[in-house]
């Protein structure tokens, strides 16, 4: 049920985009997901990170980039299994 006279072709491509589009987009909501709750769990440590002087803060915010990158590499190896 395709509105209008559409060929077999433009039909087939609608449809593929329409799928890219829906497995990018749960790409980006797993990442999403995974990455505010490995935050959650490392926030403590982060904190008690932040507590030695002078390095704390850069030690906090880069375990932070270190679960950021983790979890992007985390996402895209599961959803190259799971959604293609």
């Amino acid at each position: 049920a395709w509105p209008g006279h559409k060929s077999m072709s433009e039909c087939f491509a609608a449809e593929r985009l329409g799928g890219t589009l829906m497995k990018w987009g749960l790409r980006l909501l797993g990442w999403l997901l995974l990455w505010s709750g490995l935050n959650m769990v490392f926030q403590p440590a982060e904190v008690i990170l932040d507590i030695i002087p002078f390095l704390g803060p850069y030690l906090g915010s880069g375990l932070m980039w270190v679960v950021g990158v983790l979890t992007f590499l985390i996402t895209i190896a599961v959803a190259t299994l799971i959604v293609s």
